[in-house]
């Protein structure tokens, strides 16, 4: 019973944090004439590598349609945050990358005051129990419902480091260091990869 109750717990606490950063976002994006689909767009771009800035990863990302994210990459597109480049290999392939204006927005909307505020007041060891307790959560339920991990290179079972490089296993591509903290949609995290 106990336990029962302390899921019960959890689950009003997630609820109430993703009703705050949707309020969050909503007022945020309303400063820049987005809808919250929009401005997590440009969010997800800004952390996602070259094998995930396509408009069918952003949309397994944020859980829609293909017709709400074309529909909001026409949008973005319009207002001049973010443009469609052709894959230089492959021309079935759109990357979408944000321009200086999308940049903008996103740095003036990032993860707000108070947010952090209430992170520096709690103890590194509550920050690390927390994250790795919510992490283990959030794999249970990608597993459980067949979604992607969606994650950076340096948690992937691709992931090798190489004597003066970086290079993904599954591509056979060499990763820049910068590349290797973005947000992959191919990621395999390493403790599923036994």
């Amino acid at each position: 019973m106990e336990r029962e109750a302390t899921k019960g717990r959890l689950l009003d606490t997630l609820e109430r944090l993703g009703n705050l950063r949707r309020a969050q976002t909503r007022r945020l994006g309303g400063e820049f004439g987005l809808v919250p689909v929009q401005l997590e767009s440009l969010h997800y771009l800004a952390k996602a590598n070259r094998y995930s800035d396509t408009p069918g990863a952003l949309a397994e990302y944020l859980g829609i349609t293909k017709g709400t994210m074309s529909q909001s990459i026409r949008a973005l597109e319009l207002k001049g945050y973010l443009i469609k480049k052709p894959d230089p290999f492959d021309k079935r392939v759109i990357h979408c990358e944000l321009t200086k204006a999308g940049r903008k927005v996103v740095q003036a909307t990032a993860t707000p005051e108070f947010v952090l505020d209430a992170l520096a007041s709690l103890p590194a060891e509550e920050i690390d129990q927390s994250n790795a307790a919510l992490e283990a959560l959030l794999r249970a339920m990608e597993t459980n419902q067949g979604y992607r991990t969606f994650g950076a290179c340096r948690t992937c079972r691709y992931f090798l480091v190489e004597p003066n490089s970086f290079r993904c296993e599954l591509t056979g591509e060499e990763l820049l260091d910068a590349e290797t903290m973005l947000i992959c949609r191919e990621n395999q995290p390493r403790d599923e990869a036994s």
